[in-house]
């Protein structure tokens, strides 16, 4: 950490992470301590011109801590320290895990499942719970309700990839190794770009016949007179390649998400609070330097040892960035 008291060209702070700011409080503590202590002895001494210079010492040493906190809680500095000090990590990283959820790609328009259009809100609002609507076994079991298109749903919507994902794969294309393991099906890394992309929960571009295995293209998915889309050959249900409730991960995935998350050097985790398995799990594989937080909640796990927290949204976070390898 740097740091300047003059206020001119040179920033007051250049560069201040959570652990150094837990630093800089202790260090506030201590000094308290320390000017107290001192004012008890100098009512006992002779020396008090000596000790009068050294409380001049320690109160200007507070101060400067001091000031360093309220700039860091001020707001506007802070973020621009925050954008500068992720810059730098992903700058000095050479193999960067981005761990990502639905907070990712709500910047294109595609709503959180808890958000107010989210798919989890709207089923609670009609009294219905998402885990047994949204599982395989209520699929098999209903197949016409599972399918039955949803209130206001006219033609799919195309979601377009955001600043966030732009910038992922442009920084790979640069040179940079990054490994992205995301719980969103929605492929819009593949569409930005990115080459390494693991699908903890599948995706919504691949369907296939639950009986032959037969595979479809969405817009040639053959559907019976009550809407269920059924492949002709056997009848069997023709459902996308996402994970419902009630389903494990496809074997290796688990597997290759820890293998690259293990082996890398910074882990951003953005757009999720990790309230779910696997992902409260994944995580914790990281052994490498330096772990960022990017999200506008805080995470629901409390064993990681998080060096930076950006509570700004990913898109508009990774937008002040400047790519290079």
């Amino acid at each position: 950490m740097s740091l300047c008291l003059d206020r001119g060209s040179t920033p007051l702070v250049s560069i201040i992470t959570n652990k150094q700011l837990v630093k800089l409080v202790k260090q506030s503590y201590k000094l308290f301590f320390i000017l107290f202590s001192n004012s008890l002895i100098y009512k006992n001494t002779q020396s008090r011109f000596h000790l009068h210079k050294t409380n001049i010492f320690y109160v200007t040493q507070l101060s400067a801590t001091l000031k360093i906190i309220e700039i860091y809680f001020g707001g506007g500095y802070a973020l621009k320290n925050q954008i500068e000090q992720l810059q730098h990590y992903i700058h000095q990283s050479k193999k960067i895990a981005f761990f990502g959820g639905a907070g990712v790609s709500t910047e294109s328009g595609l709503p959180d499942y808890r958000s107010q259009e989210g798919t989890y809100t709207k089923m609670e609002e009609k009294q219905l719970n998402p885990k047994i609507r949204m599982s395989k076994r209520f699929m098999l079991e209903n197949p016409e309700e599972f399918f039955k298109p949803r209130d206001n749903q006219t033609k799919p919507f195309i979601p377009e990839p955001n600043a966030g994902h732009r910038f992922l794969a442009e920084l790979e294309k640069q040179g940079k190794d990054v490994r992205i393991i995301t719980q969103n099906v929605d492929g819009l890394h593949q569409k930005a770009g990115s080459k390494l992309v693991v699908e903890l929960h599948g995706n919504n571009r691949h369907f296939y016949c639950m009986e032959c295995g037969r595979e479809y293209p969405y817009n040639e998915i053959p559907r019976d007179d009550t809407n269920v889309p059924r492949c002709p050959i056997d009848n069997g249900i023709i459902r996308a390649d996402v994970i419902l409730f009630g389903e494990n991960l496809k074997p290796g995935i688990l597997d290759r998400a820890k293998e690259l998350i293990a082996d890398s050097d910074l882990l951003i985790i953005a757009g999720t609070s990790l309230s779910v398995y696997p992902a409260k799990t994944l995580i914790r594989h990281f052994t490498g330097s330096e772990v960022v937080v990017i999200n506008q909640s805080p995470l629901k796990i409390k064993d990681v040892q998080v060096d930076l927290t950006i509570t700004e949204p990913v898109g508009e976070t990774f937008s002040k960035l400047t790519v290079h390898a």
